[in-house]
């Protein structure tokens, strides 16, 4: 109530103008931040999957080995997952857009 009386940045009619101008940018960082981790996930992914392909280990390539197929699997699993999500929350905000 103390910052009401002496803030000259608070009235309400000009609150009620920029909090849905704040509430559109939030959402929006909501689905992008994501939507960029999945992007970079994804190409972790494509980078490990390169180099275990390459590296040569005890005769056979590092991705032919178990512990290393399984976490490759895991990543890919993963990122499999969060784009899917990312895709099914943006498939969500665009229908309540429109």
């Amino acid at each position: 109530m103390f910052l009401r009386t002496i803030s000259p940045f608070y009235a309400p009619s000009r609150q009620s103008v920029i909090f849905p101008i704040h509430a559109f940018r939030l959402n929006t960082g909501r689905i992008t931040l994501p939507a960029a981790c999945t992007g970079m996930a994804r190409r972790c992914v494509e980078i490990s999957t390169r180099w275990a392909a390459k590296r040569v280990q005890w005769g056979q390539p590092v991705g032919k080995h178990a512990a290393i197929a399984d976490k490759l699997a895991r990543m890919a699993a993963d990122s499999f997952a969060m784009e899917a999500m990312v895709h099914y929350v943006s498939a969500l905000v665009d229908r309540d857009k429109h």
